[in-house]
């Protein structure tokens, strides 16, 4: 069609003016910065009385002209006009037809509240209580073939590719929510036979791809955007509500009959994951915390995995800091239990309540013909102890050979054997061994003739050095 612009104080006389469709832009409602985007839909030079002829533009379409004057862009918004209806095409776009005597005897029943009056400029109703709709047909149907060139819009098409498009605009000052379609349905039914559960669904969304079809069929989009500093924006909300105040809930690993989120797969093989989230792929866009819990969101568990499936978590992912990072204040790392015995502790396995004994409770291996060893203790300073296992010469402490096993502590420290808060009975150093309270010290040497009673007086205070016996009289 033909459209005829005249803006002199925004494009000159002379100036080539083009015009670009709206939607090459995100925010296709406000004036565009810079260069124009997309390809040119016309384009035309501003006449002597200021017109603007453009042709070949699609009817009741938003564009925006454009125009380089004095080294910057300058933009005006206009959209094309409607085509005047002729009969057949009336006719063609919308029929209405009416069932029953009154068809304004159908109930405004909603589920969110009481507040639902009238349509203010259509309403079709069908069916009442007392005369329900046993029909199996849907009361209004809009359907859409479609065959549309990539080059006639941008991105993933949005709101011009749907067969309705709805929208609710909640100005300055408003005090309401903008809710663009609202849907409920209700359910009085309990029938539990056949193939029907006789639920009440406020919306049911199949996408599907078949024939030749290699892209995906999605069931619903969301997208919840924001655009300001300081806005909100949320991808989904879900909501469940139990308005039976004296029945809380609990999860035991059966369905439950309050849910927020239910997932489940059909057909006729295995799904491949319930839940998958990505970065952005084009701008490498990522989520901070993927799933986030706050306040007193959960009482019992965040998750609780009542499965059988071969693992309950699987990490296979590469992670800077940790794999899993359990914060100080966040409780301990229990295994084998649900309550803990000792709740001073960072880690507890618990196998008291298993029907048989675990042996070992706790296993740590390595790769064979490796060494290999585990950090006990330490204290941030020189003070640790490490178990280990040698595969060969000198391996961790000097004279070990392949396969040999031992505790290893810090240099230029001691290693206690003791009852706790008593005198510890065995001490080892490098300089060398203690028993019974006493200091370690190197090994003595015994001095004197074997002949005489010097000898066995030597080796009695040499034991007593040690601490293994205590040196009485010699007389």
């Amino acid at each position: 069609m033909e459209f005829t612009l005249n803006n002199q104080q925004v494009f000159p006389v002379g100036t080539t003016v083009k015009a670009y469709l709206a939607s090459n832009w995100s925010q296709a409602n406000l004036p565009p910065s810079g260069a124009p985007k997309g390809a040119v839909a016309a384009e035309a030079v501003v006449a002597a009385d200021g017109d603007v002829d453009l042709t070949g533009l699609g009817e009741s379409i938003d564009y925006w002209a454009a125009a380089e004057v004095g080294g910057s862009w300058r933009y005006i918004h206009f959209r094309t006009a409607v085509p005047a209806p002729t009969a057949e095409s009336v006719e063609a776009q919308l029929e209405v037809v009416t069932r029953g005597a009154n068809w304004q005897d159908g109930e405004r029943l909603f589920g969110f509240s009481a507040q639902n009056a009238a349509g203010k400029k259509f309403e079709l109703l069908q069916g009442t209580t007392l005369k329900p709709d046993e029909g199996n047909q849907s009361a209004a149907v809009i359907t859409r073939v479609l065959k549309t060139p990539e080059a006639s819009f941008s991105g993933d098409g949005a709101g011009n590719l749907a067969a309705l498009r709805v929208h609710t605009t909640a100005v300055a000052g408003s005090e309401g929510q903008a809710i663009g379609i609202a849907a409920s349905a209700i359910t009085l039914g309990t029938y539990e036979a056949g193939h029907s559960l006789a639920d009440g669904i406020g919306g049911y969304f199949l996408g599907i791809s078949k024939g030749a079809s290699t892209r995906t069929g999605m069931g619903a989009f969301v997208n919840g955007r924001r655009e300001v500093n300081g806005a909100r924006a949320c991808g989904m909300e879900l909501c469940v509500t139990n308005e039976v105040a004296a029945a809380p809930q609990t999860f035991t690993g059966t369905l439950p009959g309050t849910m927020g989120m239910h997932l489940h797969p059909s057909g006729q093989s295995d799904a491949a994951v319930g839940i998958v989230a990505r970065e952005q792929p084009t701008t490498g866009v990522k989520f901070h915390t993927l799933i986030g819990v706050v306040n007193g969101a959960a009482t019992d568990a965040v998750l609780a995995d009542y499965s059988e499936a071969k693992r309950s978590i699987l990490i296979k992912g590469k992670h800077e800091k940790a794999a899993i990072a359990i914060a100080k204040e966040a409780g301990p790392l229990l295994i084998g239990a649900e309550e803990t015995a000792n709740a001073a502790v960072a880690l507890e396995v618990n196998t008291s309540s298993l029907n048989e004994a675990r042996d070992p409770i706790a296993n740590f291996k390595g790769a064979a013909g490796k060494s290999h060893r585990i950090r006990l203790i330490e204290n941030g300073g020189t003070g640790q102890v490490s178990a280990f296992v040698a595969a060969g010469v000198n391996a961790f402490v000097v004279g070990t050979a392949i396969n040999d096993s031992g505790i290893a502590y810090g240099p230029g420290t001691t290693f206690h054997i003791g009852a706790n808060a008593k005198t510890s009975m065995f001490r080892a150093s490098e300089a060398g061994l203690g028993f019974f309270g006493s200091a370690a010290v190197a090994k003595p040497e015994v001095t004197g003739s074997r002949a005489t009673g010097a000898a066995l007086t030597s080796l009695l205070e040499k034991l007593a050095t040690l601490g293994l016996v205590t040196n009485g009289s010699t007389a």
